[in-house]
């Protein structure tokens, strides 16, 4: 029998790895993302079902450190984990080795535009969730396995874009 304090913390862990998860998307930070994996951890995207972008495998430490690099078309985005729901796996030596977990999230991509309809950006959102495995190392609990689905998508016109890197939200941190 899993203690309930073990269990708190190894829930507060698995939630601590989608979050650095999506704070590694956000701030572009490869090694950032690569650490929330297993060294043999991979992340499919599974594609779209209207066909119009195809399923992508990233596996290993250097393909997925490479994952917030994919981004790079946009000026921002905004991932904000909403839900988490976890199953763990039998203990072993007192403590589960593995686990799995549904994760929702709403992640916002917001890339300049033209202005030419009076709009300066668009903000793409995708609502989706992660189905996820895990696996307890001795760095302690990690992603093995991440699937992300998108469950719909919204566009959105945006009046104002900061720069990237600038001096204001999201340009290098709390003053």
């Amino acid at each position: 029998m899993t203690d309930p304090g073990d269990r708190a913390a190894d829930e507060e862990a698995l939630r601590a790895l989608s979050t650095g998860y999506a704070r590694a998307a956000d701030d572009r930070d490869g090694r950032g993302m690569a650490r929330q994996f297993t060294d043999d951890g991979e992340l499919v995207v599974a594609a779209a079902p209207d066909g119009s972008r195809p399923a992508a495998v990233h596996r290993g430490t250097e393909r997925l450190a490479r994952v917030p690099g994919l981004l790079g078309r946009y000026e921002w985005t905004l991932h904000r984990v909403v839900d988490h729901r976890f199953a763990f796996g039998p203990p072993e030596d007192g403590r589960p080795a593995t686990a799995g977990g549904l994760v929702r999230c709403i992640a916002h991509h917001v890339a300049r535009g033209d202005g030419a309809d009076g709009t300066v950006g668009t903000d793409t959102v995708w609502y989706l969730h992660y189905l996820d495995e895990y696996r307890r190392e001795a760095v302690g609990w990690r992603i093995a396995r991440r699937t992300l689905e998108v469950e719909w998508v919204e566009e959105r016109p945006v009046a104002l874009v900061a720069q990237r890197g600038g001096t204001g939200w999201g340009g290098g941190g709390p003053t």
